[in-house]
């Protein structure tokens, strides 16, 4: 399993994430939006067409990770079994209340990261703007 997780770090530090951002806002902000689907955190995705038009006037930042413990989950099913399993047996347990106080626990037990294998591509879910964690490749319009 050690290899497994080894190897799947180094395959995510190898590619190259991508985010498009209202250009009156700034690219490593956490997003705390209710929606967010895996909770809070900066959200980038290995897709570069996925959210190109979501913006009037976007930039486009491109970052190469530099993950030492992320949490990886491999399904690409797309309901993201993996992780919603994960998700409801800690609210079962009572560990957590929702989506955003599990990101909390997974970044208490050590993970710098949420990666997520989805159809659309791979999510890159940082908790917080730790430059330790990333390398900016370009930020353009």
């Amino acid at each position: 399993m050690e290899d497994t997780n080894k190897k799947a770090i180094e395959e995510i530090n190898n590619k190259k994430f991508y985010r498009y951002y209202p250009v009156s806002s700034m690219p490593y902000d956490v997003s705390i939006d209710e929606s967010n689907r895996y909770g809070n955190g900066i959200y980038f995705l290995d897709n570069p067409y996925y959210y190109k038009n979501r913006f009037d006037n976007a930039r486009l930042v491109i970052v190469k990770p530099k993950l030492k413990n992320p949490l990886v989950f491999f399904n690409d099913d797309e309901n993201q079994m993996e992780y919603n399993d994960m998700l409801l047996s800690a609210i079962t347990n009572g560990e957590v209340a929702n989506r955003h106080e599990f990101t909390e626990k997974m970044i208490k037990s050590g993970y710098d990261a949420l990666v997520i294998h989805e159809p659309r591509g791979i999510y890159f879910l940082l908790f917080s703007d730790d430059k330790n964690l990333y390398e900016t490749i370009s930020d353009t319009m």
